[in-house]
């Protein structure tokens, strides 16, 4: 019978055997049947990640793939050792090699399952994350399509609060042609009246040149009033053209304002849509996160570990990079407020406006508080705060958005100033109306930076409700 050293090729695998004729092909069937129950379970592990939303969880998957690889490999290498034990000096360094080339095949599919496996997730993980942007997207485009809604139908409320002024202006033109109509109609009657009796009064030459002038004053009133109605006549025609241009610019906006519900409905449609079709792909989201909670929870932590502490001078910087920076939403609690400082933020609350960043403020310290002897003061900060506010309220109306600011009062000494739901500042510093301008105030304030998203949201919950 043959005899010799030898490669063994098997899955992609190398292995270096001693054999002869029978060995070899006993172990390199035996190999072939290992490796392809090896890639049958790691094929079906990756099918419950792909398939099992409930039941996503990487160290139980990992637990699972290299036990049942262990257990397919466990009983070829029983057999090895049993007939290694059992074997000849001679044949036992040949199956002592088959044993080892047994192991490394075993541990390079522990490999290649781990492998696939994380391969699998993290492309889960880019593809939810595109299905979540693609959404956003969506979202926001129905937010826009809101905005010009509202914008359409205040336009249209404009147009047809005129129209109907112009009608009511008509109805009364109306009255007074009708009134000027009847007027002329008696002046023709006394015209013809008088004409007749100046026939009748020929000889009689006192009652013919007394009669001649009546009629010739019948005649210039009965022209100023013919005139008088065609002015009434040429003001209603105006009128009605007026009425006409903003009965089209009505039927325009109404157009308008009808596209955008429609687009708004087919995109929630879509929405609709594409919420079962990835609902599958959100709760594996959802359950990967879990599986990852030390790792969430570790950046959870550094990040609070990472917040800064600011003082002085470089809290108004924070505060002006945050009005510069906000996307979508920014809150702001300043007790009191001052035209000076708002002012000198005005470039960034005009940016907020045209960029239709939404933008909450409370404020009012000292409102309907008991307190007599500050009653005075207080009610003279509240004024001026009230006239700062208005200055950041025309920017937004300036920009037809005042619908995104919104104000607050209450009698309140917090200071706190939220950014999306990125950071927030919280500490001593009014923000509204102190920012170390003045070179000589040489106060010491301090606040903190956080990166904390679910403060943010527990102190919109708390605050900023309206």
């Amino acid at each position: 019978m043959y005899e010799g050293i030898g490669i063994v090729s098997v899955g992609g695998f190398s292995f270096w055997v001693a054999f002869n004729t029978y060995y070899y092909f006993d172990a390199y069937f035996k190999f072939k049947r290992l490796s392809k129950r090896s890639d049958v379970i790691i094929k079906d592990i990756l099918n419950k990640v792909n398939n099992d939303g409930n039941n996503i969880d990487y160290n139980q998957l990992k637990q699972e793939l290299n036990l049942r690889i262990e257990e397919t490999f466990e009983v070829w290498l029983s057999v090895l050792q049993a007939k290694y034990e059992q074997s000849d000096l001679s044949d036992k360094t040949k199956y002592k090699e088959q044993i080892e080339v047994l192991i490394n095949n075993k541990e390079e599919k522990f490999e290649e399952g781990d492998e696939n496996l994380k391969k699998r997730i993290k492309e889960l993980e880019l593809e939810l994350s595109s299905v979540y942007k693609y959404n956003a997207d969506l979202q926001n485009k129905v937010k826009k399509l809101e905005m010009i809604i509202q914008e359409d139908y205040k336009k249209i409320e404009d147009l047809e609060f005129k129209i109907n002024t112009n009608n009511r202006t008509l109805d009364e033109r109306n009255h007074i042609l009708n009134q000027q109509q009847n007027d002329i109609n008696q002046m023709v009657n006394t015209i013809n009246q008088l004409k007749q009796e100046l026939e009748n009064a020929q000889g009689d030459k006192a009652l013919v040149e007394n009669l001649t002038e009546k009629l010739s004053i019948a005649e210039n009133q009965c022209n100023l009033l013919v005139n008088e109605h065609k002015r009434s006549l040429l003001e209603k025609d105006e009128l009605l053209k007026e009425n006409k241009y903003l009965a089209n610019a009505r039927e325009e906006a109404i157009r308008e304002k009808e596209e955008a519900v429609t687009e708004k409905q087919e995109i929630q449609k879509l929405l609709e849509e594409e919420k079962e079709e990835n609902k599958k792909l959100r709760h594996e989201m959802a359950i990967m996160k879990q599986s990852f909670e030390d790792e969430v929870q570790r950046i959870e932590a550094q990040k609070i570990e990472n917040a800064q502490i600011l003082r002085n001078k470089e809290i108004a910087v924070a505060f002006r990079e945050g009005l510069h920076s906000a996307e979508h939403e920014i809150c702001i609690i300043s007790p009191w407020v001052t035209e000076k400082v708002v002012n000198s933020y005005l470039n960034e609350f005009k940016r907020l406006a045209k960029n239709r960043v939404s933008v909450k403020i409370i404020f009012g310290m000292g409102k309907d508080s008991k307190i007599k002897q500050y009653a005075e003061e207080n009610e003279r900060k509240l004024i001026n705060s009230r006239k700062a506010i208005e200055i950041i309220e025309n920017v937004f109306k300036s920009e037809n958005c005042e619908n995104l600011f919104s104000t607050f009062e209450r009698n309140t000494h917090a200071k706190l100033f939220l950014v999306d739901d990125k950071w927030y500042l919280v500490g001593s510093m009014n923000l509204l109306s102190f920012n170390y301008k003045n070179k000589k105030d040489k106060r010491e304030e301090l606040v903190e930076k956080i990166f904390n998203s679910k403060k943010i949201d527990a102190y919109k919950e708390l605050f900023f409700y309206f």
